[in-house]
Order: C-alpha cells, then structure tokens, then sequence
C-alpha cells in the first residue's frame, strides 16, 4: 500500500463517524477494492456502534486490523487480505494455481487416505458466512479449485471447504481480539482428520477436556487493549502428560520460519507418526492449538511453520500428513 493510502485510512479514523462513509465513497484516491471494504465494515460498526463519536477504536493504528460490528478481525495484515475478495474471480484462480502444483507434488509423496489438507478461514469470513452475507470472490474462487482437484485427483476427502469445520455459529463468541478461531473450532478439524485417517475410534475422550488458559491475544495490542494481562480462554486438555520434545526449540524460531518441534508420546493411542506443516493455526504445543492435539494423541509428531510445505517438501517421510494454512496467504 502506497503511502497515500496510508494517509488516507489514518484521516479515516480521524474522521467524525457521520461523515466517514460520505468521505470514502466521495474520495477517487481510495482503489476500488479499498472503498469497498473500508465501506462495508463501517456499516457494520456503525450499526453496533451507532453514537460512536470516533473512529480511533474502529481500525488500529498500523491498519493491520479492524472492527467487524463488535469482532475484531484482520484487515490488511500482511498481505492486504481485505482487498482480496475484491479482485476478479480469474485473477484470484490464477493465484491457486501455485496451490495445485504444490498438491501434486505432495500427492506423489503420499498416500491421499494419509493426508490431511486444511484450508483454515479468516475470522471475517466465518462472521459473514453465518451472519447470511453472500459469498464473496476469494470463496467463489476456492470452490471452483476444490472442483478442480477433486475432478483432476479423483474423490480425494480433502477438508478444502474453509467453513466446513467451523461449527459454532453464535457470532459473539468471536469478539475476543485474537485473530484465531475458537479451540472447538480446531478441535472439529482435528477429529474430522482421525476420521479420515479410520483411527477415531483410537482416540480417548476420556482423558480430554477443554480448560481455561491464560491467552495472550494477538489483536489487543492493535487496539491499544491491555497486553500485559491475558484473557481467559477455553483451550485443549489432555490429563495424561507423557508427551516429550525431542528436537528443536521450545518456542518460536526468529525468522519465524524456522520454527520446527518434534514430539515423542510414550503412551499415546495411535503408535504412529504425524507430521504437520502449518502456521499459527497448528503453532507450537504451548499454544494449545492443532499441534498440541496432535502430538497429545500421535506416538511421534512433527511441526514446521511452512504451510503447505512449500519450503519442507522432502520431508515428507511419515504415516500421516497434515497441511494447514490460513486462507489469507493462498492468494499471495
């Protein structure tokens, strides 16, 4: 984003709410794309919002993220995600097509009923879905590649539907400032693998429950929110504690794409080794996220922040696969 632009979503928020839609609609140096959907979450603040005398908690100061009613969401994070949905269908298809190459490649290493894609969905896009708005480009464009593969690989069970496993529609219980999903959410994803894989039945439920954690949310700071105190947040529980790190580091690697784990479980359930290339949404076991499930229920488990595997390829060398990435980075 140019430095104009910039400019231009800082006199936004310093813009009286009664006058915000009338000076974005009004301004040529906004992009298409940019008045769109600056537009489109304006109306939906000021509907929850509609006294509001400001708009300097509507969208944080870096313009990384953004108020979506009540719900704080990505905006245009590190890749402009908000303006993604704006491009034509074609263009973004064009963008997938990097995706399929990566799949075939993958699929020449692994067994399809082994391996495990998910295509995890921004927290806006969850909001619009069940808040009944109509599917926009970037969803339009990923069914059609869902399609495609499906057409080209045969009948592959790919979780490549991004809301498929979100199963809590209540969209309140989204306005906790963190961009990630609910642990129910990567819990429903989670199981829908084993499935897959024919070892739910493996699993313990007994042993499992969701507890609250202290959580550090990634968007408060972004709102000028209290980052020094952690929320209190529902997250993953095993009650048996037998899983050991056996390589790499214990928390995030710098640059961030190094960052590689590797788990041993003496009692686990399934005498089997997982290996999972993701990001944030599989993350580092202390993060309690799908990496964490994992490794609680695999015998030797594996993760590398490398969606998709594009850096990692090689190392596919295990009985199960799992595939993570957010849906903002597919279209670049």
């Amino acid at each position: 984003m140019n430095l104009n632009q910039s400019q231009l979503l800082k006199q936004v928020r310093s813009t009286n709410p009664k006058e915000a839609l009338k000076y974005i609609d009004d301004n040529s140096l906004f992009s298409n794309g940019m008045r769109k959907s600056l537009s489109f979450y304006l109306k939906a603040y000021l509907d929850e919002f509609p006294e509001a005398e400001s708009l300097e908690s509507f969208i944080s100061e870096d313009e990384s993220a953004i108020l979506y009613g009540k719900c704080p969401v990505i905006f245009l994070g590190s890749n402009n995600w908000a303006l993604k949905r704006f491009e034509t269908i074609k263009n973004l298809s064009k963008k997938l097509e990097v995706w399929s190459m990566q799949v075939n490649r993958i699929l020449d290493k692994i067994e399809t009923d082994r391996l495990s894609i998910f295509l995890i969905p921004e927290k806006d896009s969850v909001l619009r879905f069940f808040g009944d708005e109509e599917l926009d480009n970037t969803s339009i464009a990923i069914d059609l590649w869902r399609q495609k593969l499906r057409n080209e690989r045969g009948a592959i069970s790919y979780h490549l539907d991004p809301l498929k496993n979100v199963v809590d529609k209540r969209l309140e219980n989204y306005r906790y400032y963190d961009s990630h999903l609910l642990a129910r959410d990567y819990i429903t994803y989670f199981f829908s693998s084993l499935e897959q894989f024919g070892l739910i039945s493996s699993f313990r439920t007994e042993e499992f429950s969701l507890v609250p954690y202290d959580y550090y949310a990634d968007l408060s700071s972004k709102f000028d929110h209290d980052v020094i105190n952690p929320i209190k947040f529902l997250l993953p529980n095993f009650a048996r504690d037998s899983v050991t790190l056996t390589s790499g580091c214990k928390n995030f690697a710098n640059p961030l794409r190094d960052t590689f784990q590797s788990f041993h479980n003496k009692e686990a359930p399934i005498k089997a080794k997982v290996t999972i290339f993701g990001d944030s949404h599989s993350s580092i076991y202390e993060k309690r996220n799908l990496t964490y499930l994992y490794a609680n229920t695999f015998k030797d488990c594996s993760f590398y922040w490398d969606p998709m595997a594009i850096n990692n390829i090689n190392l596919i060398d295990t009985d199960y696969c799992i595939l993570e990435i957010s849906t903002r980075f597919l279209f670049g």
